[in-house]
């Protein structure tokens, strides 16, 4: 029997994919000086982050941190839910096109 692996360690998360995954999640963004703060009312939820650039990589506490925590308030249904979210996203963008190409 295998060990799934440890998403949480082998996986890098940058701020803009977490930032944009709380945003799929239905997150609205209020940015200040040091912080960007996402709020869910529907969940009373708000996720602090802080202010970094966007292809800075998140300390995986933190973003074992926070999908727990959304796993607690409801707004995500598994705790792994929010990696599977990037992951999928992450997916999308690196796909080929399929629209045709003219020659």
């Amino acid at each position: 029997m295998t060990t799934p692996p440890n998403i949480y360690i082998e996986v890098p998360i940058t701020y803009e994919e977490l930032n944009n995954a709380l945003i799929k999640l239905g997150f609205q963004l209020s940015v200040e000086d040091k912080n960007h703060r996402f709020t869910n009312d529907d969940f009373k939820s708000m996720v602090l982050l802080p202010n970094r650039s966007a292809d800075a990589i998140v300390e995986r506490i933190y973003v074992a941190s926070y999908s727990y925590r959304l796993f607690l308030q409801g707004v995500i249904k598994h705790e792994e839910d929010l990696i599977k979210l990037i992951l999928k996203t992450r997916l999308k963008k690196n796909q080929p096109s399929s629209a045709p190409k003219n020659v």
